[in-house]
C-alpha cells in the first residue's frame, strides 16, 4: 500500500519491547501502522516473539550488545542495522534504551539512517 506508515522500534533488551512498549506497539498496529520490533536475541526468545506478534509486530534480530565498548562489534551492529533498515524501509524510527539511543544520536546512527535512505 503506497503511503503506508512503517515504524521501526529498536531496543537493547527483547523483553522490554512487550513489557514496556506493548501498549504502544498494539495501538500503532491497530491504527494501521506496520510495526517492526527489533532487539538482540529476539528469535531465541519464543515467549517475547509470540507476544510481539500478538500485538501486531514483525520481529527482527539485531546483533547488538547492551554493554561493551568494542568498536569492531559496534561496526558489525551498524552494518546489520543498515541492512535491516534497507529491507524494512521505515517511515519512522523509535528507540528508547541507552545503546540504541547512542546509535541514533551519534554519527553512526545518522549514517545508518542515511545509508538506508531514510
Amino acid at each position: 500500500m503506497a503511503g503506508m506508515k512503517k515504524i521501526f522500534v529498536l531496543a537493547s533488551f527483547a523483553e522490554s519491547l512487550s513489557n514496556f512498549r506493548g501498549k504502544l506497539l498494539a495501538a500503532l498496529a491497530e491504527a494501521g501502522v506496520e510495526v517492526h520490533a527489533a532487539a538482540p536475541d529476539l528469535s531465541g526468545d519464543a515467549t517475547t516473539t509470540r507476544a510481539l506478534r500478538r500485538l501486531g509486530s514483525r520481529c527482527h534480530d539485531v546483533p547488538l550488545t547492551r554493554t561493551g565498548l568494542s568498536p569492531l562489534q559496534d561496526s558489525g551492529t551498524l552494518f546489520a542495522l543498515v541492512r535491516l533498515l534497507r529491507q524494512v524501509r521505515p517511515t519512522h524510527f523509535f528507540c528508547y534504551t541507552i545503546k540504541p539511543l547512542i546509535y541514533v544520536r551519534s554519527l553512526r546512527g545518522w549514517l545508518a539512517c542515511r545509508s538506508a535512505r531514510r
